[in-house]
């Protein structure tokens, strides 16, 4: 299952419980590699408790807090910019509930959410 690296230690430290996503490819009961990339590289294994779709605008803050995030503004402003959604949709995601059962985390390197939001600031070398 793939994240985005800004949630990665949110996951490791078991705080991210929850994710929603526009298609479901797990099942509950089933164990999965949680990764950031294609790759066969992962940074957990997780344990998908359960799955429910509602609509996005229709997050608990329970589950707002399981995503990571402190507001429903916050969380609801992240998920489209990831999922490049429209800010009047209110779509109906899929909901996915699951529990860390494995690091594969040996140091882990703390990422900022915040980072993201900021532009990237670029080193351009003047070609003489």
């Amino acid at each position: 299952m793939l994240f985005k690296h800004y949630h990665v230690d949110l996951v490791l430290d078991e705080i991210k419980t929850e994710t929603r996503r526009f298609f479901l490819s797990v099942k509950p009961g089933r164990v999965y590699k949680a990764r950031t990339d294609y790759t066969t590289n992962y940074f957990a294994k997780i344990l998908v408790l359960s799955t429910w779709q509602e609509h996005l605008l229709d997050i608990s803050q329970e589950s707002v807090l399981a995503e990571g995030y402190q507001t429903k503004e916050e969380y609801i402003k992240v998920f489209r910019k990831i999922n490049k959604s429209n800010k009047e949709d209110n779509p109906i995601v899929w909901a996915i509930k699951f529990k860390l059962i494995e690091s594969n985390v040996k140091h882990k390197k703390k990422t900022s959410l915040f980072n993201w939001f900021e532009p990237q600031k670029q080193n351009h070398k003047k070609m003489i």
